[in-house]
């Protein structure tokens, strides 16, 4: 009995074990793609020399060329707004206070208006959102109006004395 249960167990193992050397033989040519790419064209200000390595010291000693590493690519220093393009936008987010989120038509005339790109409008509008602490969702915002009209609609009806 314990026979027939491991001969129907062992094509589940099989089966697994298959997969998780599939995935491993993924993971791993995607990871040798990336360093080929990436060691492909490094930028040439960027290079060090690494020491030379020696090997083993059975027949003799025998050093390998220096290799080529790539240093860490540089991060680059903050283009600031100008300040008109900054006024620009504080002016559109403090009209639109209640729904801060600006279409593309819109993004697309104050990049234009501001002398920047969109993806700086973009960029500017959720750093805005996120320290100003703005950062309702849509569906949130639609909650509020609907609430608000009828909270307006309950004081008309107050006013008037239906209520």
């Amino acid at each position: 009995m314990e026979l027939s249960a491991s001969y129907q167990l062992r094509p589940l193992i099989d089966n697994y074990f298959d997969q998780q050397i599939c995935s491993l033989n993924s993971r791993i040519s995607n990871s040798l793609c990336f360093l080929e790419q990436y060691t492909a064209f490094p930028p040439p200000q960027q290079l060090t020399t690494a020491k030379p390595e020696a090997t083993t010291t059975t027949d003799k000693i025998s050093t390998t060329p220096a290799r080529q590493i790539p240093a860490k690519p540089s991060r680059r220093p903050p283009k600031h707004l100008s300040n008109a393009a900054t006024l620009l936008l504080e002016k559109w987010y403090r009209a639109n206070l209640d729904n801060p989120y600006p279409n593309h038509s819109t993004i697309t005339q104050l990049a234009t208006e501001g002398n920047i790109t969109k993806d700086q409008v973009k960029k500017w509008f959720c750093n805005k959102r996120s320290r100003s602490a703005n950062t309702r969702s849509f569906n949130d915002i639609v909650k509020l109006r609907k609430a608000q009209k009828y909270a307006a609609r309950c004081q008309k009806l107050q006013n008037t004395g239906v209520c």
